[in-house]
């Protein structure tokens, strides 16, 4: 039926992405595509392109191949991005003169080279590859580009707003695109969540900000505790970031509810138990009890799960049999040699 190929994010949520040559602009950060505008006077929300997408999903059709890990994922039985979205916005097609949802990926400025990234997302990677064909790499929309962009869009629908990077918490770019938000439309009807490695704290101007806001959720990139932590998250201290998140939870507005997000990769699955009872021990709730929510999600790249040989799989499914969860995600992963060469050559 329509409901099988409906996609909430299509007609609800737009995506902003820095390139090169402007501004990548799509229904969801999953999206596949290379839709590119560098004029910042349009309305991004009407880009031809996507109200070709609302059109063509409209008729019945996921716009193809853009919607290829949705796809995916829901073959195998798993729930979507698609799937979550639809139930948080509801499934009536609704013609919108502006976005609910805003997800900003506009800013790469980092202090941190995982090994689960590199220098497109991260300008500390760049500084370690010192390589000069990386100065390329935009590093953030200008200010003025920012309010340019939010001039010339209808907010008035705005409902939530998604920042991850870089590390958000390290440039203003949040805080020009919030107190925008707040001077236009308020604040208070906004849900807004965070991507952050745990390494930067916030000044009190945030606060206040937040405290505006219906609500704010932190992810916290962790994956690993200690020194495999600081192995995974160069050149992150594991004390120090501890002890960030942990100010976090005592000093954010009550209305701020915190979350981990553990990406699993070959290096970090086998221990996968220690980062989750380092949770229930040390960051079970926030400070006036709500639950610490965990997401936990599979990394993409060199280091993605199926690089493990299947012995090492069986091994890290027997480690964390505890972990229903965890031993059943393990379970559907399918060892690729190609993989397993890339990683090893790393």
């Amino acid at each position: 039926g329509r409901m099988s190929k409906f996609c909430a994010d299509i007609h609800n949520n737009l995506s902003l992405t820095l390139t090169r040559v402007g501004v990548k602009v799509n229904p969801c950060c999953w999206f596949k595509s290379s839709n590119i505008v560098s004029d910042y006077s349009l309305d991004l929300w009407q880009t031809p392109a996507l109200l070709n997408h609302r059109k063509s999903n409209l008729a019945g059709n996921l716009p193809m191949p853009g919607c290829s890990q949705c796809v995916a994922m829901e073959k195998g039985g798993e729930v979507s991005r698609r799937t979550g979205i639809n139930s948080y916005y509801g499934t009536d097609p609704v013609v919108l003169s502006g976005p609910k949802g805003l997800e900003i990926n506009i800013d790469y400025t980092c202090n941190l080279a995982c090994i689960v990234c590199g220098p497109e997302l991260s300008t500390k990677w760049r500084l370690e590859l010192a390589n000069p064909a990386i100065k390329q790499l935009p590093v953030r929309l200008d200010n003025d580009q920012i309010v340019q962009i939010l001039d010339q869009m209808d907010l008035s629908n705005l409902d939530n707003i998604h920042f991850y990077g870089g590390e958000p918490f390290l440039t203003p770019t949040h805080e020009v695109i919030l107190e925008y938000i707040d001077k236009k439309v308020g604040l208070d009807k906004i849900y807004v969540w965070y991507n952050t490695n745990g390494t930067v704290k916030v000044k009190q101007k945030i606060f206040d900000l937040w405290a505006r806001c219906k609500m704010v959720r932190i992810y916290f990139s962790i994956d690993d505790v200690g020194a495999r932590f600081e192995y995974i998250r160069y050149p992150a201290s594991w004390s120090e970031t501890e002890d960030t998140m942990f100010w976090f939870r005592e000093n954010s507005p009550v209305n701020v509810l915190l979350a981990v997000q553990p990406t699993i990769n070959c290096v970090n699955a086998y221990y996968h138990q220690d980062i989750m009872r380092w949770i229930n021990d040390k960051f079970d709730t926030n400070r006036v009890g709500d639950k610490n929510l965990v997401t936990r999600h599979p990394a993409s790249g060199t280091f993605q799960l199926s690089a493990m040989p299947k012995e090492l799989i069986d091994l890290c499914i027997a480690r964390n049999q505890q972990d229903v969860w965890m031993s059943k995600f393990l379970e559907s992963v399918v060892p690729n040699e190609d993989h397993t060469a890339l990683a090893r050559s790393h």
